[in-house]
């Protein structure tokens, strides 16, 4: 690991500096669900989480939805789900293939990270807001754009016949324009 310059630590903490207090969220990134105010009491009850999928599996997707739902969904696409004390459903964790495919491609071509109430699955604990996942894409979307801009862009050939006559008229053009006003 290669030791960090002070200057590189000042880019670090003023990035630090730029986020959101409350959510700790980067600027221009949506609150995950459970990062708004209208759901700490709820998230406040939960005590337990039940993985339907196997839990590392569930932690491995590139984002899960996160819904809060007061009766625990029969859906194919549950991935887990959160509850209180009494056996009450909290939270809600989705995540279909198509949609992880639809989503993947959007983020090899660079336009677009995850659904806006997606969540980081690796940050899903009980009683606590799950992050959201576009910060943890964003870097890949990046890259990606940056690989595809690399290509050079082939533009067609010009159908223009260069004769001395008309390159005069260009000219003598180009420097009438140049000519103050009177």
């Amino acid at each position: 690991m290669t030791p960090t310059t002070a200057a590189d630590q000042m880019q670090q903490a003023a990035a630090e500096l730029q986020r959101c207090p409350e959510t700790g969220n980067w600027p221009s990134t949506w609150r995950s669900p459970s990062q708004k105010r209208m759901h700490r009491p709820a998230l406040e009850k939960e005590v337990q989480i039940t993985w339907l999928l196997s839990e590392a599996e569930a932690r491995a997707l590139p984002w899960v939805r996160e819904r809060f739902w007061s009766k625990r969904p029969k859906r194919s696409d549950l991935i887990a789900y959160s509850c209180d004390a009494r056996g009450r459903c909290i939270r809600c964790w989705l995540s279909r293939p198509e949609d992880r495919h639809a989503y993947a491609e959007l983020l090899r071509k660079g336009c677009g990270t995850a659904p806006i109430e997606a969540v980081h699955p690796p940050t899903i604990a009980v009683g606590q807001p799950a992050l959201p996942a576009h910060p943890f894409l964003a870097p890949q979307m990046y890259a990606n754009i940056a690989a595809s801009e690399g290509t050079p862009v082939e533009l067609p050939a010009a159908n223009i016949q260069s004769t001395p006559q008309k390159l005069a008229e260009i000219e003598s053009a180009f420097w009438e324009g140049m000519r103050p006003p009177q």
